[in-house]
């Protein structure tokens, strides 16, 4: 897959979840269609996967957890997630920038059987 330059990242607006202050955000437990999966070189942070939803027109910046939870589900070849369903859980999660612990959206891992919710509440 080639390399998108920044500019095509730059100004975009991010998949969040959703809020009283984002209404068209992620809600918990959405279940999503992937739609494109795109690499992007950022100055920053170096190599970031950006995937779209044919629910949103924002776009997910994918997290390492994210990409993992993704392989896992359906190989390394980005190409052949397209059209895939993943359902999108809405976690605290800690902010290295701000120390702090944030509204983070993840893909439901492998091991989590969609409409399994009892899964999530197993220790």
């Amino acid at each position: 897959m080639p390399k998108i330059d920044k500019s095509f990242y730059e100004g975009k607006p991010l998949l969040k979840p959703r809020s009283k202050k984002n209404l068209t955000g992620v809600k918990d437990g959405e279940i999503v269609t992937i739609s494109t999966v795109e690499l992007v070189k950022l100055p920053k942070t170096g190599d970031t996967y950006m995937e779209k939803f044919k629910e949103h027109e924002e776009s997910l910046a994918l997290n390492k957890t994210n990409v993992k939870a993704q392989v896992d589900l359906f190989g390394d070849d980005t190409d052949k997630w397209i059209g895939e369903e993943v359902k999108l859980i809405v976690i605290l999660a800690n902010n290295p920038q701000t120390g702090k612990e944030t509204p983070t959206v993840r893909v439901k891992p492998k091991d989590w059987q969609y409409g399994d919710e009892e899964a999530e509440d197993k220790s």
